[in-house]
């Protein structure tokens, strides 16, 4: 279970380290991610520092740790604005929660090879995999022993799924 103290939090990938980086310096990285965000205003955030040891020719993620939970939300709802970019946001999870998402995008990426020409729907929420194709639908969870189960859904199944993950969504963006 996210801690009180993790779930405002914001891990940020792909942005190059510079030998003597300092607090300045990311600053100015989270101001830089706010304009590709296509963010509205500044970003309020409390604290931003790399994480894990620094390593020669390797740059580390920054934890971003905001103000208010309805800001990570609004951020997170702006990632689609950094297609093309090699930035890329997530949330921070608990060390149990990453093994399961690592799972699961691997699967997800998995489905998505093996349909390239499909319209396919394929999302990762929470501690599930869902996919849509042709009128029919999977949910893909992980187990204790991190093992994938599959179950398929029949359609009225289906559209029941499909709201409750757009009011998940929905959810989400209203906080």
């Amino acid at each position: 279970m996210r801690s009180e103290q993790t779930r405002k939090n914001l891990i940020i990938f792909g942005y190059q380290e510079s030998e003597r980086e300092g607090w300045k310096d990311i600053s100015l990285l989270i101001r830089d991610l706010g304009q590709k965000l296509q963010y509205n205003g500044r970003i309020d955030y409390d604290n931003a520092f790399r994480l894990g040891p620094k390593m020669r020719g390797k740059s580390r993620p920054i934890l971003l740790k905001l103000m208010r939970t309805v800001d990570k939300f609004k951020i997170l709802g702006l990632t689609k604005n950094l297609r093309g970019t090699s930035i890329s946001i997530d949330e921070d999870f608990t060390p149990e929660e990453r093994k399961i998402k690592v799972i699961l995008r691997k699967k997800a990426s998995e489905l998505r090879k093996s349909f390239p020409d499909m319209n396919t729907r394929v999302v990762v929420r929470r501690k599930e995999l869902w996919t849509q194709f042709e009128g029919s639908s999977t949910t893909y969870k992980v187990t204790e022993d991190l093992k994938i189960i599959e179950k398929h859904l029949i359609p009225n199944q289906i559209t029941q799924r499909e709201n409750e993950m757009d009011q998940d969504i929905s959810d989400h963006s209203q906080q």
